[in-house]
């Protein structure tokens, strides 16, 4: 369900993307990706 969550939210546009949970964002900043909707997240970082 969170993959098909975040493919949603890179459908949906930085609107919805901006809402994604701080604790998320963080996550995906440590792993150093720029944007958590630019890429699919793996099982690891979620």
């Amino acid at each position: 369900m969170r993959r098909s969550f975040f493919r949603s939210v890179s459908l949906s546009g930085d609107g919805v993307a901006s809402r994604v949970d701080d604790r998320t964002f963080q996550q995906w900043s440590r792993c150093g990706r720029p944007l958590p909707y630019d890429d699919k997240p793996s099982d690891e970082q979620l």
